[in-house]
């Protein structure tokens, strides 16, 4: 493959503009994941002695203290929501649900670094705009009619949308580490996966504090 052609492939046009992506992105999100309320139990109470302070309980057909579900408001008064996943979130879903390739999802990520080592090539070869914005035309690279400060801000978009995707990602698998019986399954995907490892001994138990776990080993929520 020439230096042109090469130039060519590592600048091609993307499949996917930066605002569809970014509304693909949500729309994978929003269909796999719905908000409920947070709530919490207590006792049904009928009455209070407002001399003894004697509290009356509803009971239930077993003789229980009957309880009901209310919702846990925050310090504003609000009530509290959580976000509820139908599915585990990950990269293999998101590229099914945009119908693009995972090698395409990673192109989007390093946009950036791709885009300099385009214009580099460009300089180093002497011609063809010294690493001016490029496109192909009848199999040969041709000047887009793009300024350069453009081009380098839809990269910094496409790059900036694959990270906050990926750090909803881990934002899930961190939460999933705190679940007993999931913890192993989402450190694994956290440090094999999404990069969030050294080669340190550090161990973590069903219970152990996530936040703890990614700081021993340099991660971040987002990468």
């Amino acid at each position: 493959m020439n230096k042109a052609k090469k130039r060519n492939k590592l600048g091609r046009p993307k499949k996917l503009t930066p605002a569809e992506l970014r509304r693909g992105v949500e729309a994978y999100f929003a269909s796999i994941s719905y908000m409920e309320p947070v709530t919490r139990e207590e006792f049904v109470v009928l009455n209070t002695d407002p001399k003894t302070g004697a509290v009356e309980f509803l009971l239930d057909k077993m003789g229980h203290r009957a309880v009901r579900n209310v919702p846990v408001l925050g310090a504003d008064g609000k009530p509290l929501m959580r976000l509820v996943y139908t599915q585990a979130p990950g990269d293999y879903g998101l590229c099914d649900f945009l119908k693009i390739s995972r090698d395409t999802w990673d192109r989007y990520g390093r946009a950036v670094e791709l885009l300099e080592e385009r214009r580099r090539q460009g300089t180093e070869d002497g011609g063809l705009g010294s690493g001016r914005p490029t496109e192909m035309r009848d199999g040969e690279p041709a000047p887009c009619g793009r300024d350069e400060d453009t081009e380098l801000q839809e990269a910094r978009d496409y790059a900036e949308i694959y990270t906050l995707a990926r750090g909803r990602v881990c934002a899930y698998l961190e939460s999933a580490a705190e679940v007993k019986g999931a913890a192993k399954g989402a450190v694994f995907k956290l440090e094999r996966i999404y990069g969030l490892s050294e080669k340190k001994d550090v161990t973590i138990s069903a219970g152990g504090n996530i936040e703890e776990y990614l700081r021993a080993i340099g991660g971040e929520a987002e990468y």
